[in-house]
């Protein structure tokens, strides 16, 4: 036993001693990074390589970034020289990465032979750090170079702003800004156009945005931006904003990330990305042996037009939409007179604005009028008689004139309607069809409450599928950047460039049927809240964030856990859905009128009594019937039907027949209702069981697109093969935001069919509902 534990331990140390040794072979890299000063996306693009290296080292190589090999010059351009000089005396730095203006110039000029990548220069060229031919100055140089930069950015400002007079603000490296400036001349002058610039400079030395703008600002349509070096990030805003108030639209060399801060435009999305991969490749070329001269240099940046149309409407200037509908973009944020709703608010404007509401609510002040009109017919009428003439002979017209026979009268007559049946069904009537107006008003307040809802939800439904397709875009767009940067370095194909062109053109046209549903649903919700159809509104999503429609699952899945249950929850809705129908209210309402109609045809013999009472006042003709006569009298007198031929009795059939198919159409609403409500819980109960799969599948996709991009830039995973789980993730993606709002307009469903209408979260209606809810299924 004692040898055997012996064994076991000597086997164990040499294991760990194997380990400790296999450990000790990785290979240390130990990296410098230099730069002229902080600046947002030199960490942003230095973050990437980071990754990138990362992941291209493997298990062999250790690449460590010194803390003692960084180094920056704080935007001071003695200290950067003196820093240049540093590195020559850095034995232990291997590589060391130069970011921006003066860094890589300072490192040659104090004699550094150590490998140099140079990165985030905006044209090496022109710089003289490369030749035509685009190989370094130097063997220990690589450097990355856009050729057509600058051309491409002016004939799409030129594509956007149509300017005549383009504003430049140049930081310059070394003594480059005369040659670049002419290139931007020259690619100005295609289109009769020309170039403004300024180099206005600090008390420090240091090149001033601020100052050089100030200068121009009036003198030009639009500015080109190359990298805006010396300044931090709030800087950077600060002078968007004032370029904003200058009403001068901005164009940056940079890309998506400062349109985020202000910027109004871009020709490039997320050009770190593909410049991470190209740099991380020549530096594990370098590595392994390459002369860094020797590296490619050329890397041609994938055009993809960004635009901030915020800025834009600030300006005051409009896109084209074609222009938008091919670029990436940031929305314009509703101004502040824009209309802000929440789900309540909407349903309360509608209730009180929507057309359709307002019509309704007409035709109930109709039928009250209606019921005054049958109630009437036992209102006292009272009339009164003027009666006065003039004639040659008085006597005869006296005697013989059936009118005008007196000089002067005046009858005044009262008549009262005593007894009257038909009169009485009249009112009976007239009183049923104002409750079945009154039952159509409700109705059409729980109708329009239904759709309100619909349109709200459809609204945040659609503006999530389209940041849903956004996002997509972005996704292959990059797949697209870094295969084109693959394809520079021997990794990729063109066909795979081909592929991925065509799979993001589809993509674009999904995003163009998106946007065009989202403005489809604005203009519903925007009718029915009776406002103009274009115009812009924000919603409040707070009543349909996660966690509330998490809470609102598990409810529904606690009320209908079994079968008993989902009976019971089931037939508590039926029970209200019936109580609360309008249509079985209407229906009954129907019947007893049939029924008032009936009566009033069988009872059509019964007479009517009306009392009369009238006062007379008459000056008669002289001399014979004297004058100043008055007189009045009261009784009554009694309406009698003998005959009203047979059509009665046709009427009398009719009318009976009428009562049958309505106690049919009465049983036929019940079991509708039924039927409706039954429905709307499966439907419900159907996205409560599917939304945590949903879930699931659509985060297990995610990472899985994770994983597979990962692959695919180690080259272990082909482009087609990358594309069909980037589809799927994104298919589980827009499925999950369909079944999230599904919920919720099944649960309105639901309650509509209950006639209950859409309950608000925490409102008083909705404690009530599940109060009364939960104390019937107890």
């Amino acid at each position: 036993m004692l040898k055997k534990l012996i064994v076991y331990i000597f086997v164990l140390v040499i294991l760990s001693a194997s380990s400790g040794s296999a450990q000790n072979t990785r290979r240390i890299i130990r990296m410098g990074y230099f730069e002229g000063g902080q600046y947002y996306s030199h960490k942003v693009l230095n973050n990437a390589i980071k990754a990138e290296l990362e992941q291209m080292a493997g298990d062999s190589l250790d690449i460590v970034f010194e803390p003692q090999g960084y180094r920056s010059a704080e935007w001071k351009r003695d200290i950067c020289r003196s820093y240049g000089r540093d590195y020559t005396r850095m034995k232990d730095i291997d590589i060391v990465i130069a970011a921006g203006p003066w860094v890589v110039e300072d490192l040659l000029e104090a004699g550094y032979i150590g490998a140099i990548v140079g990165i985030s220069q905006f044209d090496p060229l022109d710089q003289g750090l490369i030749d035509a031919f685009g190989r370094p100055i130097a063997e220990n140089l690589t450097v990355n170079y856009h050729p057509g930069k600058i051309e491409s950015d002016i004939e799409t400002i030129q594509k956007l702003f149509s300017p005549r007079r383009i504003g430049c603000l140049y930081f310059p490296s070394a003594d480059e800004s005369a040659a670049v400036k002419s290139r931007l001349a020259l690619a100005a002058d295609r289109f009769n156009a020309r170039i403004v610039s300024a180099e206005d400079y600090s008390p420090e030395g240091l090149f001033s945005f601020f100052l050089s703008f100030a200068n121009i600002q009036d003198q030009c349509d639009a500015l080109y931006l190359p990298p805006m070096w010396g300044m931090e990030l709030e800087q950077m805003q600060q002078f968007l904003s004032e370029t904003i108030m200058a009403r001068v639209p901005t164009f940056t060399s940079e890309g998506y990330l400062l349109l985020e801060k202000g910027a109004t435009a871009a020709n490039c999305v997320r050009p770190d990305l593909p410049l991470a991969r190209f740099t991380a490749y020549k530096i594990m070329q370098i590595i392994h042996g390459a002369v860094p001269a020797s590296l490619p240099t050329v890397i041609n940046e994938a055009p993809a037009m960004c635009l901030n149309l915020e800025s834009a409407r600030k300006l005051n200037i409009n896109f084209d939409r074609s222009n938008i509908n091919n670029a990436r973009t940031i929305p314009a944020l509703p101004g502040e007179e824009a209309p802000k709703y929440t789900l309540a608010a909407a349903i309360d404007q509608a209730l009180r604005e929507n057309v359709s509401m307002l019509g309704n609510k007409a035709l109930y002040q109709k039928a009250i009028a209606a019921a005054g009109k049958a109630y009437s017919a036992f209102y006292p009428d009272i009339r009164l008689n003027l009666e006065a003439a003039a004639s040659d002979n008085e006597s005869s017209a006296a005697v013989y004139n059936d009118i005008l026979n007196r000089e002067f009268s005046a009858d005044i007559i009262l008549d009262q309607k005593l007894f009257s049946y038909a009169a009485v069904k009249a009112v009976h009537i007239a009183q049923k069809n104002l409750q079945i107006e009154e039952a159509n008003l409700r109705q059409a307040e729980l109708d329009l409450k239904y759709a309100i809802t619909t349109a709200y939800i459809s609204v945040l439904e659609n503006g999530e599928k389209v940041r849903a397709i956004e996002d997509k875009i972005d996704r292959l767009r990059q797949y697209w950047e870094m295969t084109l940067t693959n394809a520079r370095i021997g990794h990729a194909d063109t066909l795979d460039i081909l592929i991925l062109q065509e799979r993001l053109v589809s993509a674009k046209m999904l995003l163009h049927d998106a946007n065009s549903e989202l403005r489809v649903s604005r203009v519903v919700l925007n009718v029915l809240l009776n406002r103009p159809g274009d115009e812009i509104v924000v919603l409040d999503d707070t009543d349909f964030a996660p966690e509330i429609m998490v809470a609102m699952a598990r409810k529904f899945d606690n009320y209908t856990a079994n079968i008993e249950k989902q009976k019971k929850f089931e037939d508590y809705l039926v029970r209200t859905g019936i109580n609360n129908s309008t249509e079985m209210q209407v229906a009954a309402l129907s019947i007893e009128i049939q029924r008032d109609l009936i009566a009033k045809s069988s009872r059509r013999y019964l007479p009517e009594l009306t009392l009369r009472g009238k006062y007379s006042y008459s000056d008669e003709y002289e001399p014979e019937y004297g004058r100043n006569n008055d007189s009045w009298t009261i009784g009554g007198y009694l309406t009698i039907p003998l005959l009203s031929g047979s059509q009665w009795k046709h009427n009398q059939a009719s009318l009976k027949a009428g009562m049958d198919e309505r106690l049919y159409k009465k049983d036929m609403i019940r079991f509708e209702r039924m039927e409706t409500i039954v429905a709307a819980v499966e439907k419900l109960l159907a996205q409560v069981s599917t939304l945590p799969m949903s879930y699931f599948t659509k985060n297990l996709a995610s990472d899985n697109l994770t994983a597979s991009y990962k692959k695919f830039k180690a080259g272990q995973l082909t482009t087609l093969d990358l594309l069909a789980v980037e589809k799927y993730a994104s298919s589980n993606e827009l499925s999950l935001v369909e079944r999230k709002y599904n919920f919720f307009i099944s649960y309105a469903g639901m309650l509509n069919a209950s006639g209950v209408g859409y309950l608000i979260h925490n409102s008083a209606e909705e404690t009530e509902f599940y109060k009364n809810l939960e104390s019937y299924l107890e």
